[in-house]
């Protein structure tokens, strides 16, 4: 869908300028394109628990059948905006998509089902947020290039059981984060993600409260599942944050930076748009082109789809 539109923008003119010359039409595609970038972490990430963390799957399940549907169908929506009147067409490649992709969030489990089974969670997470952190176990599941222990069916739960991991990475990335040198990283987006870490990190701990005193699944009231809904993306933010940190040294100069991060977060965190970051979607923009110009994935890792394109 990303493709299509901007495809389409690239070659549909206003008077003297494409629509990509247009700076909300560029945003919305920058846009767009980050939220594709973190749902791609979130999604490997959590299929790399299942193998290192399956007693916690019922949680990491959850939140990835809602919450990666529910995202993409917003990201549809607003690259829908920038085809107009185009994207209610019949038969186009893109309302097919879009009208398809609808049926996503039902399978396996409808969002509802999702955010009832992560709202029957919270309460028992805060009882196991304390504990000590496992850095070998975070490696292995946030360093997507390393080897992956077996299965173990055996360790599945209906329940999650375990220790909640995502406090420990919070504060295990805030505090790498903080630690790198103006020489590993650009000192503003070092700070822009310090501050959106420190932001997630107490916001997930009032968020919890809602969640406390609700054991009864069918007495939970509407304000549980909101609470669901927000751990579900302080949930991702933590987890996004972890594979970059695990794989800054060994991807491409453009992830390693961590501009594209920064604005993840703002988005999962609903965080207002500062100067630094205008800049920051604008090469987010100019990436996404590039990479479509040469035939590669809008992804983590780029790689080429044809052999063409990789030379």
């Amino acid at each position: 869908g990303l493709r299509q539109v901007l495809a389409f923008a690239r070659g549909r003119r206003l008077g003297s300028v494409s629509v990509t010359d247009i700076p909300p039409a560029r945003r919305a595609l920058a846009e767009s394109f980050i939220e594709l970038l973190a749902l791609d972490a979130l999604v490997r990430a959590s299929a790399r628990s299942v193998h290192v963390a399956p007693e916690r799957l019922a949680v990491t399940s959850a939140v990835v059948k809602y919450l990666v549907p529910s995202r993409v169908d917003a990201a549809l929506r607003r690259l829908a905006v920038i085809l107009g009147a185009r994207h209610y067409l019949r038969g186009t490649t893109f309302e097919k998509l879009q009208r398809d992709h609808g049926l996503v969030a039902l399978f396996d489990g409808s969002t509802v089902v999702n955010l009832h089974s992560l709202a029957q969670e919270l309460p028992r997470m805060t009882s196991r947020a304390e504990g000590g952190s496992l850095p070998e176990r975070l490696a292995t599941i946030y360093d997507l290039r390393r080897p992956l222990p077996e299965f173990r069916p055996e360790a599945l739960h209906v329940v999650a059981r375990g220790d909640d991991e995502v406090p420990h990475v919070l504060a295990w990335a805030s505090a790498t984060i903080a630690a790198l040198t103006d020489d590993a990283i650009d000192p503003v987006v070092r700070d822009a993600l310090v501050t959106s870490l420190a932001a997630v990190t107490e916001a997930r701990v009032v968020n919890l409260a809602a969640g406390v005193s609700r054991e009864r699944p069918m007495a939970q009231p509407p304000e549980v599942f909101t609470a669901a809904e927000r751990h579900a993306r302080f949930h991702a933010a933590a987890l996004c944050t972890a594979v970059w940190l695990q794989n800054r040294a060994t991807f491409d100069a453009y992830f390693a930076r961590g501009e594209w991060l920064a604005l993840a977060l703002a988005q999962l965190h609903g965080a207002p748009v500062t100067p630094a970051m205008s800049a920051w979607y604008e090469r987010a923009f100019e990436r996404l082109d590039a990479l479509d110009r040469a035939d590669c994935a809008l992804a983590l890792e780029p790689f080429a789809h044809t052999p063409e394109a990789a030379r």
